[in-house]
């Protein structure tokens, strides 16, 4: 099974596809004005420089500032943990 996460940050937005634990690629690009753009733009790269298309990709979840800007995500998830 081949997931995505997505990392949209402030400053950066970061993708990573994974088969199993295995690392299949990484890539790092600014966020912008436009953090859906980012998230959108940085997915994409990377799938074309692996060579994988969306289809391919089972999963996708996004963490971050931006997280609820991307639209095809399956799952977000907050890095901030509240303990009580």
């Amino acid at each position: 099974m081949i997931v995505a996460g997505i990392d949209i940050g402030s400053v950066t937005t970061k993708a990573v596809l994974l088969s199993g634990d295995v690392v299949l690629g990484s890539r790092v690009i600014a966020t912008g004005w436009n953090s859906a753009e980012a998230g959108r733009k940085v997915f994409e790269e990377l799938l074309a420089e692996l060579g994988f298309s969306s289809s391919g990709v089972e999963r996708v979840v996004a963490t971050g500032y931006g997280r609820n800007s991307l639209s095809f995500a399956h799952r977000t998830v907050t890095e901030i943990l509240c303990h009580g």
